[in-house]
């Protein structure tokens, strides 16, 4: 399997395992957890929607890319260390970017500057 399959299938269950997690430890069925998957742009994300009393809830929660034969995390807005699962699934430390923080922070290893 080439890197581009394995960094996609890494991020699909990351991603899915997240969603599940989120939908199956809450009680509120009007509030859910979903992912997008766009492989042609590569482009992977974790939404939630739905509504809490009068209130709108929706937002990404988790944001992923492929681009330059690297993993972006552009956004995450979760406690988990999603870096260090998709490591832990075979994704080199030097092929995700922590694309949320400043270029100037991320001159520290493990992961990949740019």
């Amino acid at each position: 399997m080439d890197s581009l399959s394995r960094y996609r299938a890494a991020i699909h269950q990351v991603l899915s395992r997240y969603a599940e997690f989120e939908n199956r430890g809450t009680s509120d069925t009007d509030v859910r957890t979903y992912c997008a998957f766009d492989e042609e742009r590569d482009q992977y994300l974790v939404v939630r929607i739905g509504w809490s009393g009068q209130r709108r809830i929706k937002g990404i929660v988790l944001h992923l890319r492929i681009d330059g034969g690297k993993v972006w995390l552009e956004e995450n807005g979760t406690d988990r260390e999603i870096a260090n699962e998709l490591v832990a699934l075979g994704v080199p430390p030097d092929d995700i970017v922590i694309g949320f923080h400043h270029p100037s922070l991320r001159e520290s290893p493990p992961f990949a500057v740019a």
